[in-house]
């Protein structure tokens, strides 16, 4: 039988190679002049690889195992939820005041703004500042929505339940991809609800993985588990991973699932699981900081290493010692939210 069960270390980890996955995908999803690479029909290999590195999904689905696991540990009430949501606001607060700041003297033309802007940002409404940020307002809509769409799938079965939610978010991506992303439809609370609806499938993944994993506790540590079976399914995602380069086709959600099941059930090195945890506690200011190195502020530093290894790598490890940085200046102001 195999395991949906996440630990909070397995989720570390996860949350490690969504982070990894994130910087590569917004460091070579387009063609940078002056990068050394290997061009593979006509584009860069990097740019090519790119396309299977979308990490959002990974992030929504942890945060939707974590939300159901809170709630059945009778842990998750408004209070909690907008403690924790307080808590990615302080941080990507604190952010945006260092590195919006430092925006005014290496691009005064585009920071700060008019007022407009600037409530924009700081609200997360509109992120023009670093636009990768634009999950932040998204999630935690959902995080104070998850009681009751916890609440409606406990009523149901839980295939019934990701039903549902694939044709709410499917339907929804159908029109964001029609009417918002051709200018049919601009920034309004409409087109909110519906961005918010657009992730709905994973989120619930995420949820009933944890509901599954409440239903089915097993103790044998995985020896009941068929090699075959999951080596079946490593073929399986190496080939979605190849699809999803070629071609952007709407089944990130089913790509992302399989990883993380593998992921689960598989063997793992210690020292390569160890660096992935590493990087998963820092994941959230990560992913709030890389883009002001990588695209808005510091974007001819980052690539002039040339070398798409070296500037990945240098990417990283900034990313990460910024992140550590923060989070000791943040942690005194969450201790007093607790």
């Amino acid at each position: 039988m195999y395991s949906t069960y996440i630990s909070k270390d397995d989720s570390n980890a996860i949350k490690g190679i969504a982070i990894l996955l994130m910087l590569f995908y917004h460091l070579f999803n387009r063609v940078t002049d002056g990068v050394v690479d290997v061009w593979v029909g006509g584009q860069p290999l990097t740019k090519f690889l790119s396309g299977g590195a979308y990490p959002v999904p990974f992030f929504l689905m942890m945060s939707g195992y974590g939300l159901y696991y809170t709630k059945e540990k009778g842990r998750l009430n408004l209070g909690s939820t907008c403690k924790r949501s307080l808590k990615l606001y302080i941080h990507y607060w604190l952010v945006l005041l260092i590195f919006a700041g430092i925006g005014c003297f290496v691009a005064p033309e585009f920071y700060p703004g008019d007022a407009a802007k600037v409530i924009e940002n700081v609200t997360a409404w509109h992120c023009t500042y670093n636009y990768e940020t634009w999950f932040l307002l998204p999630y935690v809509v959902l995080s104070l929505l998850a009681p009751l769409i916890f609440r409606a799938m406990d009523k149901m079965p839980i295939k019934w339940s990701l039903l549902m939610a694939l044709v709410i978010s499917y339907g929804a991506q159908f029109v964001v991809s029609r009417y918002v992303a051709t200018g049919a439809l601009t920034q309004s609370v409409l087109v909110f609800v519906i961005v918010v609806a657009g992730l709905l499938f994973d989120f619930v993944i995420g949820a009933a993985m944890a509901k599954y994993a409440f239903a089915h506790q097993r103790e044998d540590g995985g020896e009941n588990q068929h090699p075959v079976s999951l080596s079946l399914g490593i073929i399986l995602l190496v080939v979605l991973f190849l699809l999803r380069c070629v071609v952007r086709l709407p089944w990130d959600a089913f790509y992302t699932f399989l990883l993380i099941f593998v992921f689960l059930n598989m063997k793992r090195i210690g020292w390569i699981e160890g660096i992935l945890r590493a990087l998963g506690k820092k994941s959230m200011v990560m992913w709030m900081v890389h883009t002001y190195f990588s695209i808005y502020l510091f974007h001819d530093f980052i690539y002039s290493f040339k070398y798409p290894v070296l500037i990945y790598m240098v990417l990283i490890a900034i990313s990460y010692g910024v992140a550590t940085i923060l989070e000791i200046v943040c942690k005194p102001i969450a201790k007093r939210i607790r």
